[in-house]
């Protein structure tokens, strides 16, 4: 279970890590690592992580978008505003999806694993993935990523929900704090 769990970190949070690493890793490593990265269907699992982190974002900026104060002089209407927003937000869209991109990432990848796992780490991991617990694994990562993107998403909903309700009571103390006169 905890070659599992180590695993999975792998495939996902590995993924995000900038390393630092100045060279290139020798020959007979990099081969380690890219047989790594195909048996954990990295690019798959970047795609889906990828458009996790373009979805959130998007989200999260069109969010801040609809909040924004427009500069004086600049009014705009409802239905002007929700134009602006939704181009705004498929433009960000746009260039995160670009900079996301595997070609993009790979390199990154690449050099994460060479400055994380030594060469023997990286034969026990390719050793792993080809046995029939490994090659289980990778099979059932991506719906135990799915999985989790949903349970993360009603959690937070919840939350959201529950800390909406409090809402006016969390103010109302923060009025009460501060000294703030209550209307």
């Amino acid at each position: 279970m905890r070659k599992a769990a180590l695993l999975l970190a792998l495939i996902g949070a590995g993924a995000f890590g900038q390393s630092t690493a100045p060279n290139s890793p020798d020959p007979k490593k990099l081969a380690l690592i890219e047989e790594v990265l195909a048996d954990t269907n990295a690019e798959q699992v970047h795609s889906l992580l990828r458009t996790l982190i373009v979805t959130a974002s998007c989200d999260r900026f069109r969010l801040s978008l609809e909040n924004l104060k427009y500069p004086e002089g600049l009014h705009l209407e409802p239905a002007q505003k929700q134009i602006v927003v939704n181009r705004l937000v498929e433009d960000l869209g746009k260039l995160l999806n670009e900079k996301l991109r595997w070609e993009n990432w790979k390199p990154r990848l690449l050099q994460t694993y060479d400055a994380t796992y030594t060469t023997e780490e990286l034969r026990g991991l390719a050793e792993f993935l080809r046995s029939p617990a490994g090659k289980a694994f990778i099979a059932k990562s991506p719906r135990v990523l799915e999985e989790s993107q949903l349970m993360a998403k009603r959690f937070a909903d919840g939350v959201n929900t529950e800390f909406g309700q409090n809402l006016p009571d969390l103010i109302r103390g923060i009025f009460i704090e501060n000294g703030i006169p209550l209307r």
